[in-house]
Formats: C-alpha cells, sequence, structure tokens
C-alpha cells in the first residue's frame, strides 16, 4: 500500500473514531478520542486535513454575532476572544457600528480569523458555550433574587410590615458581569490546559508544533489582509457572588472534544 493511500485510509479511521468520541457511552467515547488522538499525533494530522482541505490553505475572517443582550456585549466578547486563542484564531471587537439609517452603535458582532477548520470550530464551541453561561446566569440570579425577596418579605413580616411589596433587579446587571467573567476565566483556564496538554504531546514525539506553527500564519496573515484593531473595552463593577457561580458552572459547562492542531483530546476539568 502506497503512502498516499495509507494516509488516506488513516484519515478515514481517524474521522470514524471521531464520530464515536460523540458517542453518549462515556468508555465507548473516551476510548475512541484516545485512538483518534495517538493516530494524529503519529501522522501529524490537523482539522483542516481531516475536513479535506488543502494543508496550505489560506486564512479566512469570518463575522461571529455576539448574543444577548447590548450590556453583555463586551462580556460574550471575552468568551469568544478565550475560546479563539486555544485554538490559534485572532478576534477582533468593533465598538463602532452604523446602521444603514446612520445611527451610531455598539457592533452586535466580532471578526474572527483563523484557517477554516479552526475558525469553524471556534464557532461551534463559542455558541454552545455563550447559552450554557447566559441560561446558567438567568437561573443563578433568579435564585439569588428570589432568596433575597424571601429574607426581606420574612424581616417585614415579623415587624408587623406590608409584605406586598417586591425587590427591584437592582444589581442584575453586576451578577450578570460578575458571573460571565468568573465562567469565562474558567473555560480560559480549562482551554489552556487542553492546548498545554496537546504541545506537550507534540514535543513528547519530537514533531513540529502544528497548532503554534498555525497560530503564527493566521497572525502573520491579519498584519498583511485586515485593517482592524480591537476596541478598548471598560469594565464595570462586577458582583463577587456572580463571579464564583459563574466560575462553577463554567467548570461544569461541557468542552466535549477539543480538536486543536488537529490533536483531538477529551477534556478533562
Amino acid at each position: 500500500m502506497g503512502q498516499h493511500t495509507s494516509r488516506a485510509v488513516i484519515i478515514e479511521r481517524v474521522t470514524r473514531l471521531m464520530a464515536l468520541s460523540e458517542s453518549p457511552h462515556e468508555a465507548e467515547a473516551a476510548l475512541a478520542a484516545e485512538r483518534a488522538t495517538k493516530l494524529m499525533l503519529q501522522w501529524v494530522i490537523d482539522d483542516a486535513e481531516l475536513a479535506g482541505a488543502d494543508r496550505t490553505e489560506e486564512p479566512v475572517r469570518e463575522e461571529v454575532a455576539l448574543p444577548g443582550a447590548k450590556s453583555g456585549l463586551f462580556e460574550m466578547f471575552s468568551l469568544l476572544k478565550a475560546v479563539a486563542q486555544a485554538y490559534g484564531c485572532l478576534v477582533f471587537f468593533h465598538r463602532d457600528h452604523y446602521s444603514r439609517a446612520g445611527s451610531r452603535a455598539i457592533a452586535p458582532t466580532a471578526t474572527l480569523a483563523g484557517f477554516t477548520a479552526e475558525v469553524a470550530s471556534v464557532q461551534r464551541l463559542f455558541a454552545t458555550l455563550a447559552t450554557v453561561m447566559a441560561g446558567d446566569c438567568r437561573r443563578g440570579w433568579r435564585e439569588v433574587h428570589s432568596a433575597a425577596e424571601a429574607q426581606v418579605l420574612a424581616t417585614r413580616a415579623a415587624l408587623g410590615l406590608d409584605t406586598r411589596v417586591r425587590l427591584s433587579d437592582h444589581g442584575h446587571a453586576a451578577y450578570r458581569r460578575g458571573f460571565y467573567e468568573g465562567f469565562t476565566a474558567r473555560i480560559a483556564h480549562r482551554l489552556g490546559a487542553v492546548r498545554a496538554a496537546v504541545e506537550g504531546a507534540q514535543a513528547d514525539i519530537g514533531k513540529a508544533l502544528v497548532l503554534v506553527g498555525r497560530q503564527e500564519r493566521v497572525t502573520a496573515w491579519v498584519d498583511e489582509n485586515m485593517n482592524v484593531r480591537t476596541e478598548q473595552i471598560r469594565w464595570a463593577q462586577a458582583s463577587a457572588a456572580g463571579w464564583d457561580a459563574g466560575a462553577a458552572s463554567g467548570d461544569r459547562a461541557p468542552l466535549g472534544l477539543a480538536q486543536l492542531g488537529g490533536k483531538t483530546r477529551r477534556d478533562a476539568k
């Protein structure tokens, strides 16, 4: 069997193993991910090649929607940046956005640059994590707010005061900022650990650092082809309780199968 045919067979085998790694059966999924990792390390196969793309492809740019209310765009961008960094991509936030009518507002999108496979991975993981983060934050705030309201009403009842009152949502913005910051910090830490493990595995077997090399190419491509800059983000007051709750949520959030620089590895907390 020739080298080209052998490589094609290996790529097909890795693709099947990656599909199995999404199995709901944890043991089967973990074994498939481990086998795919070993083959990809041995053959230095990256995500682009698995996707059928030329290994010499040029980076691309994509616009990524930042979900949520306008007041949460900065925090959503920070989460996107954490994910993009782990995959060797660059991302830029644009504060100024002009509508068709000419009005000026905060842009609800960011520009993502990287290789096609990595950009797609960033978009998928970011979409999943953004949904988890926003949902857990809403539930967390309702619990905190309900507990505080119950305490206030109990105190008023004990004093013989009118209990037909409800607390305002004052403090929600600070709680959300804290939650999003804590969540993003933990996700960045976990993805950083995955990336370090991948680079360590590459170094151990004497292979070129595929992820690092691809990131350098992305940086050079952006310098030559894109005229972008990230606006300075000013942070407002954040709730410590929100940060703790967000960090706990970030530790629980599923990263699934982390594919960094063509190295497949199931994330561990």
